[in-house]
């Protein structure tokens, strides 16, 4: 005998699918005997239906959601985010591909797409986590488009105890800062797409890539993303409330909405569905820092140009660190690629000329230093952390008279 499926309506049943059992002349089978036993206590009928509904059972779908729509004079309407890709990648770069399936989407509505992620691999030590270069690309009616999408740059912080995100218009990327531990999913990054004429129905392959990388050895991360369509949307990324986790606890947000959600405007949320997932290992890429300010000639308020200007500390390593630079016609320097660590920064006394100051600069927007007092022509103490700036570190000289 052999089994083949054939799926059909039944009379009783018209919306149900079922199961026939066919010998090798295509004739049904008989009903099987319900009281007779197979190994473990089975009957024919259960070990036959239960080996099949394993041998035919479908490939896990992504989820599908569907939201009641804001106004009535719009029919109810779905859309399935079907993913087509989801792997390990050994590297920095990721992908993930699905299918946008769904009705035709009006202009004037926003597709609002975000991702978000887990991580394993945390310590105690606080980490950051960057997705750069990222692009959404996918095509219509055989129009290609890329959307680009704005950075992502995520702290793990052992001092946080509440989780926030932020969108820096100046750098164009999005600033999250997550305690060390949480529930869920975190929010990755985000990105609006206004739709400024219809989008017809139908799938859509839609491509979210991006480059991921850390300062930390041996995370794993998996994310995937998220689409929307809302009938109303704001432009301004801060006033949007996006929810920073799924956890329920660790935000203002102290709902059970996904992280991504734009809070401010989930009211007007049409249809959403999420893509598979992927995951990557963030290749470690040192977050390097820098130092930079200007020498003045006090006499003339100009720059004093070719001057030898030193820096000395230790990095986060315990390295020891000595550079110097001269400065620029304009009386400007910089010191670029530094590792984290404590400098001094000191310039070289020229002839005929005295100290006539120092202005201790800022780091990262907050002042960091401490003047080495008249006469010492230096700025010591300044503690830079990886990545960060620290600019304004002026020394002013002036003329010794005769």
């Amino acid at each position: 005998m052999r089994f083949s499926l054939v799926k059909g309506m039944t009379r009783n049943h018209p919306r149900q699918t079922h199961l026939t059992i066919r010998d090798n002349h295509n004739r049904p089978d008989p009903p099987l005997n319900e009281t007779s036993r197979l190994v473990g206590g089975r009957s024919q009928r259960e070990a036959i239906m239960q080996f099949l509904a394993q041998l035919f059972r479908p490939a896990p779908r992504a989820r599908r959601v569907e939201k009641n729509r804001p106004s009535a004079n719009r029919p109810r309407t779905q859309l399935l985010v079907e993913a087509l890709e989801a792997r390990w990648v050994p590297s920095g770069f990721s992908s993930i591909t699905a299918n946008f399936a769904g009705p035709a989407i009006p202009a004037g509505d926003t597709v609002w797409l975000s991702s978000a992620f887990k991580v394993k691999g945390l310590g105690a030590a606080a980490v950051h986590l960057d997705v750069t270069n990222q692009s959404i690309s996918y095509t219509i009616k055989g129009t290609s488009y890329s959307l680009a999408v704005p950075d992502a740059h995520v702290t793990f912080s052992p001092a946080a105890t509440t989780a926030t995100t932020t969108f820096d218009a100046a750098s164009n990327a999005w600033d999250t800062t997550l305690p060390m531990s949480f529930s869920g999913n975190a929010f990755l990054g985000g990105v609006a797409l206004p739709v400024t004429s219809k989008l017809p129905a139908g799938n859509k392959v839609v491509t979210w890539s991006g480059q991921f990388s850390s300062d930390t050895a041996g995370l794993k991360v998996n994310w995937q993303w998220d689409a929307g369509v809302y009938a109303r949307f704001g432009t301004d990324y801060n006033a949007l409330g996006v929810k920073p986790v799924d956890d329920n606890h660790l935000s203002q947000y102290r709902n059970s909405d996904h992280a991504g959600t734009p809070e401010a405007f989930k009211a007007f949320d049409l249809m959403d569905g999420s893509s598979g997932t992927a995951s990557v290992v963030p290749p470690v890429v040192q977050q390097v820092s820098s130092l930079a300010g200007k020498v003045t000639n006090e006499n003339t308020h100009a720059g004093y140009a070719g001057l030898t200007v030193t820096l000395t500390g230790t990095d986060a390593n315990g390295n020891a660190v000595s550079l110097t630079t001269t400065t620029a016609a304009d009386g400007t320097y910089s010191f670029a690629n530094l590792a984290a660590g404590t400098y001094n920064l000191s310039v070289t006394d020229p002839s005929g000329y005295s100290d006539a100051g120092a202005v201790v600069g800022s780091v990262n927007g907050n002042k960091d230093g401490t003047y080495g007092g008249p006469g010492s022509f230096s700025i010591g103490s300044i503690s830079l952390g990886a990545g960060q700036n620290g600019t304004g570190y002026n020394f002013g000289l002036i003329m010794l008279m005769a």
